[in-house]
């Protein structure tokens, strides 16, 4: 009778030539797992980039990544499709809003659509951009006639208005209501030029010299216009006298006729500049000086 001869059968101890064929091993919980290390070395930076837990192995939910990411790029490239599986998970869901019809792809058809929606939100943009800047300048036009409004009815309300010459009148008459004060600039030397008013508005003069070793304060209580001297005289409170001839020259004189000044309006310089000042109350401001 023929023998046959039986034996355990055992793995080579070596791989027959070419690409050698990974070991596995079965890791806990029956999870399949290869080692990054029995593949060829050419592949293993490829695979290292697929090894999310960076432990060496590639576990099963990987592998079956890789072979879903590998179908749907097949395909999506084979409809002329873009695979969001293959893209960045950052932008997975950003350009998932392309997906209309939900398959995990974007197409062309799409992306075109999309492009277009772009541009239409670009010009939609830009109409209510110049919108906004429209309005906003109808609104600044709106207060600014608010603001004239509220102006001109509170100027209509008031009973009374002051007017340039100081004096405050019943609003819509002339009946006067009140006097301000106002001021009027006019050279103590031309006082002979001035007329009435201008002579009786004024009330107070002070004098001093350019140094301050003299200095002379008067309250006016009247004038005298002389048209055959060609003269103003002005009267002070304590009986000092301030005469302005038609040239001019002034002359300051006590009350026992004393001269204490004397200022010509040209000429050589005989005393320092003199300011004629008021106080207070509606006034006629005069300045004198020697040159």
């Amino acid at each position: 009778h023929a023998r046959v001869s039986t034996s355990r059968c055992r793995p080579p101890s070596r791989h027959l030539p070419g690409i050698p064929f990974p070991t596995t091993q079965m890791a806990p919980k029956d999870v399949f797992a290869m080692k990054i290390s029995d593949f060829p070395a050419s592949l293993r930076p490829v695979l290292e980039e697929i090894d999310n837990e960076g432990d060496g192995m590639l576990e099963i939910d990987e592998i079956t990544e890789i072979f879903q990411m590998f179908a749907a790029q097949k395909k999506a490239a084979k409809d002329g499709e873009i695979a969001l599986c293959t893209l960045p998970k950052d932008l997975q869901p950003t350009l998932a809003v392309f997906d209309v019809d939900g398959d995990g792809t974007v197409s062309g058809t799409e992306l075109a659509r999309a492009a277009e929606l772009y541009q239409e939100s670009k010009k939609l943009n830009k109409r209510l951009f110049k919108a906004i800047a429209v309005l906003l300048f109808v609104l600044l036009g709106l207060i600014g006639a608010i603001v004239g409004l509220t102006a001109t009815v509170i100027e209509a309300s008031k009973e009374t208005k002051t007017d340039t010459s100081g004096v405050t009148r019943v609003a819509g008459s002339d009946m006067p209501a009140a006097s301000g004060a106002i001021i009027i600039q006019n050279s103590l030397h031309d006082s002979y030029t001035l007329d009435r008013a201008a002579l009786d508005a004024t009330k107070s003069l002070y004098l001093e010299n350019g140094d301050g070793t003299k200095e002379y304060s008067y309250t006016i209580t009247g004038w005298t216009k002389d048209t055959n001297s060609k003269n103003v005289v002005f009267y002070s409170a304590r009986g000092d006298t301030i005469a302005v001839d038609e040239l001019g020259d002034i002359t300051v004189k006590d009350s026992s006729g004393s001269e204490l000044l004397a200022i010509p309006k040209n000429g050589r310089k005989l005393t320092a500049f003199f300011s004629a000042l008021q106080t207070s109350g509606s006034f006629t401001m005069m300045q004198a000086g020697g040159f």
